[in-house]
């Protein structure tokens, strides 16, 4: 499961039990024994050693003999249980326990797991029974209020309208009724039924709440008491917010969303409210549906998503019929926004990445010999296409295209062939090893630049020995019997240092290609500026391969500049507000969210107004990157970033429209 699923079990599910253990165990008959294969089981747990523990308690457990571990190895049993994934075995385990000790002292402890057990089976009305039980048990405050945060996080978006009010009428703990009453005014307000909406606030006590309820519910009064109310569709992954507690990348951008809402709705520029209608989608025929229902509705004047290119392409027709804006955060394939005019992609696609590294390398860095590796991918093969066509179409040459296959790590026979494409037909001399002081004494008198000798020697480079006499290059080198190096062996011969490529373009399928490509392209001795797509933008891979990759220039569709105001600003009221720090997946929902909401705020509460005010944004500056949709409907802007020294920086941003 995930890290935060795991810091919940192991600083709640082992701390309540662990702390107490041989006190609530007095009334059973003490044997040395279980004492001791409880204590190692207990120590594996610990230490990760869930199998083990696992075995360990079930033995304890199957012991036809009751004794001062029994109810304790039934709750740590399913603990272990639960961490092994064999949620059933876990449930079965408490079941047990309550079944042979109905008075146990771990009756919360034991509710609170099967919580647990079904909301990791998505079972997730069973879920929130199992932790509104677990609130009225009053022992332990600490698991109180974890189960509490779990009802919480079940409520919004994982339990139906009718499935959230029967759990709302089953309620009995009152800060539980609250939480599911704010859920329930939320959810009521997005379908414009404002009478439900204001009962449910109407029975919520804040003065048992933290701030961040108060916030949540002041919100949404305003947002019930604003004279103009708009609607946004939000289309997310089918089980999204994601079955784990908001940490999938899903949930980071609906994060981003509803951040960008509550801000919006905080500042009081405005008197028209924003309300979110979220639909789960697939690409199946009832998320078709989804999406027609939300065409369909009046009120609904855009959507945000979804997420993936292929959804993105199959909404197209719908959104196109019901002349609504479709703006995707992060779907990046080429044709997607081409294919409706009311489609727009907030990521720039391939063609655009492809295009603005070409340019870069051409326009700015003045290549005019490069290569290209790619990988066979479809995605990063699409890369490297669409920057050779741009190099070439900008009169650089584009020596040779490589193709390495995703599942090979050894591209010798790749490396070879751009070598050779890498050296001149003229002869060379070597400066890495062969010439003598005597030797190097002579071309100087020669005629050869004494600054050009020194440097070639100081980086071992091979020149062309007409770049060293000129015209009667050959022939002098003949005369002072300098070591001359053919073309054919200088490319088959490692040792020697390929010079005749300026820049390498290397498009790789995943960040973990990095080292493999990198390691090689210095093993083969191919001295040229290394150039990447955006799966180059790993800081962890970067830092592990450095001395292989220092000076790397590569894609990215998004940079965190953690020294601009703005984003300090942000990344402060993120964390206060959600106690966590922004990823680069909530940037992506937050700024499309932030850039349907300026449009909002400058008069566009129409459909026919989104599109037409989308259709003309053009460098607006949103917190990752900026988005130009002016051209096309697709981004045309892109970061060119570099990793030196340890630390990757924003070298430029290349608008290609």
């Amino acid at each position: 499961m995930k890290m935060i699923l795991r810091t919940f079990v192991l600083a709640s599910l082992i701390g309540s039990a662990i702390g107490t253990l041989a006190a609530r165990q007095g009334q059973y008959v003490y044997r040395n024994d279980a004492e001791t294969l409880f204590v190692a089981a207990l120590q594996d747990f610990h230490e990760g050693r869930f199998s083990d523990a696992a075995a360990g308690f079930d033995r304890l457990v199957v012991s036809n003999r009751v004794h001062q571990r029994t109810t304790a190895s039934y709750i740590m049993s399913a603990k272990a249980h639960f961490q092994l994934k064999e949620y059933d075995v876990s449930s079965a385990r408490v079941r047990e326990l309550l079944a042979d000790f109905p008075s146990t002292s771990y009756r919360q402890d034991a509710i609170y797991i099967l919580g647990l057990n079904a909301m990791m089976q998505q079972k997730y009305e069973d879920a929130a029974k199992e932790f509104l039980a677990a609130t009225l048990m009053s022992r332990d405050s600490v698991l109180e209020e974890k189960a509490l945060t779990y009802i919480e996080l079940i409520a919004s978006g994982r339990l139906s309208l009718p499935a959230l009010v029967s759990a709302f009428n089953d309620a009995r703990d009152p800060r539980a009724r609250d939480v599911l009453a704010l859920e329930l005014a939320g959810r009521y307000s997005s379908t414009g039924d404002g009478i439900h909406a204001r009962h449910m606030l109407g029975v919520i006590s804040r003065a048992r709440h933290p701030a961040s309820f108060n916030n949540r519910f002041e919100l949404l009064d305003r947002q019930l008491s604003s004279k103009v109310t708009v609607k946004l569709g939000v289309l997310l992954p089918a089980n999204s917010p994601s079955s784990s507690p908001m940490t999938g990348p899903a949930d980071e951008v609906f994060e981003g969303i509803n951040h960008a809402l509550e801000e919006y709705n905080a500042s009081g520029r405005t008197g028209v409210s924003v309300s979110l209608i979220v639909r789960n989608t697939d690409g199946d025929e009832s998320s078709l549906q989804s999406v027609r229902e939300l065409a369909a509705s009046s009120d609904v004047i855009g959507i945000v998503g979804p997420l993936f290119s292929n959804l993105a392409l199959a909404y197209s027709p719908i959104v196109n019929a019901g002349r609504i804006a479709m703006i995707s955060p992060t779907a990046n394939a080429n044709g997607i926004a081409a294919g409706s005019e009311y489609v727009f992609q907030a990521n720039p696609d391939v063609h655009t990445r492809g295009t603005a590294m070409a340019r870069y390398a051409v326009r700015d860095l003045g290549y005019t010999k490069l290569a290209v590796l790619t990988s066979s991918d479809p995605l990063a093969k699409g890369l490297a296409d669409e920057f050779v066509q741009e190099a070439q179409r900008l009169g650089a040459e584009v020596a040779t295209v490589e193709t390495y296959s995703k599942d090979s790590s050894d591209y010798r026979d790749q490396f070879m062939r751009i070598r050779k494409a890498g050296v001149t037909a003229e002869p060379c001399i070597s400066f890495g090893s062969g010439l003598s002081r005597a030797q190097v004494r002579s071309m100087i008198r020669a005629g050869a630049d004494p600054e050009m000798v020194s440097r070639a020697l100081r980086k071992k480079e091979t020149i062309p020995v007409g770049r060293i006499f000129g015209d009667r290059g050959i022939e002098i080198a003949d005369s002072l019997r300098l070591p001359v190096v053919s073309s054919l062996g200088r490319a088959e011969n490692i040792e020697i240092p390929v010079t005749g490529m300026q820049a390498i373009f290397v498009s790789i399928s995943g960040s973990e290609e990095i080292g493999i490509v990198a390691s090689q392209l210095s093993y083969f001795n191919i001295k040229a500026q290394l150039l990447g797509g955006g799966d180059w933008y790993d800081q962890s891979q970067l830092d592990a391969n450095k001395r292989y990759v220092n000076g790397v220039l590569f894609l990215a569709d998004s940079f965190e500049d953690k020294q601009d105001s703005a984003y300090a600003a942000f990344e402060q009221s993120y964390l206060r507000d959600r106690k966590k720090s922004p990823t680069r997946n909530t940037l992506y929902g937050y700024d499309t969210m932030r850039l349907l909401l300026t449009q909002i705020e400058g008069g566009a509460h129409t459909r026919e107004d989104i599109v037409k005010a989308l259709r003309r944004v053009s460098d607006y500056r949103g917190l990752h990157a900026s988005i130009t949709l002016s051209d096309g409907r697709a981004n045309t802007n892109v970061h060119i970033l570099e990793y030196r020294n340890n630390e990757i920086v924003k070298v430029e941003e290349v608008n290609v429209r």
